[in-house]
C-alpha cells in the first residue's frame, strides 16, 4: 500500500479491511485507529484506495457517526449498503467504550458517505439473557472478539469471529 505522507500527518493508518465500491471505482478502507492521540482520535473516517493500492490524502468522513474505533471489517451487500462493525473487545486497558461495539449501515452517494443506522452489538447481546449467548457460544460478552464480516448474497452478514472458539479450538462463525 503507497499512504501518502499528508495522510499519516492527520491519522494513523492500520488497514483492517476493504471493500470493492462499483460506485466509486475505487475501495473503501477501513483503519483499528483513526486520527492521533489527544487531538482527533477516533474520528468517523474511512479510506479511499484505488486498484493499484494508492490511499487517497485525504479521509472520508461519515456523516451521522460520531466516533470509529477498532473497525475489523466492512463489506458492502447486494443492494449496495455498507456495513462496518468494531471488534466488540476490550481495549489492552480492560475498557469496552460503546463506539468499540458498533455495526453501522452506511449509504454511499454523491454527496459523500452517511450512517443510516447504527447498533451497539456487544450491549444487545449482553441484554439478550443467558440462552441466546449459550446459543450462541458465549457464556458473556467478556471474551467476545469479532475480526471478519462478509456480506452472503444469501446468508445476510457473516461475522467471524477471533473469540471465544469452540471447543476443538475453531472459530465460530455467526450468520445475521
Amino acid at each position: 500500500l503507497q499512504v501518502p505522507g499528508a495522510l499519516r500527518r492527520v491519522s494513523r493508518f492500520e488497514p483492517s479491511g476493504l471493500a470493492w465500491m462499483p460506485s466509486l471505482g475505487r475501495y473503501l478502507v477501513v483503519s483499528d485507529d483513526t486520527g492521533h492521540k489527544d487531538t482527533t482520535e477516533h474520528r468517523p473516517w474511512l479510506f479511499v484506495m484505488d486498484r493499484h493500492g494508492r490511499i487517497d490524502a485525504k479521509p472520508l468522513v461519515v456523516q451521522g457517526a460520531k466516533r470509529f474505533n477498532d473497525l475489523e471489517s466492512i463489506s458492502r451487500d447486494k443492494h449496495g449498503r455498507v456495513f462496518v462493525l468494531a471488534s466488540q473487545a476490550y481495549s489492552k486497558k480492560g475498557k469496552r467504550k460503546r463506539s468499540r461495539q458498533r455495526l453501522f449501515q452506511l449509504q454511499v452517494a454523491k454527496s459523500g458517505i452517511v450512517a443510516t443506522a447504527q447498533q451497539t452489538l456487544a450491549e444487545k447481546l449482553d441484554g439478550a439473557g443467558a440462552s441466546t449467548l449459550s446459543a450462541l457460544g458465549l457464556r458473556s460478552t467478556r471474551q467476545l472478539n469479532i475480526e471478519a464480516m462478509t456480506a452472503s448474497k444469501t446468508a445476510g452478514l457473516l461475522l467471524g469471529l477471533k473469540a471465544p472458539v469452540d471447543r476443538q479450538g475453531r472459530a465460530l462463525l455467526w450468520k445475521m
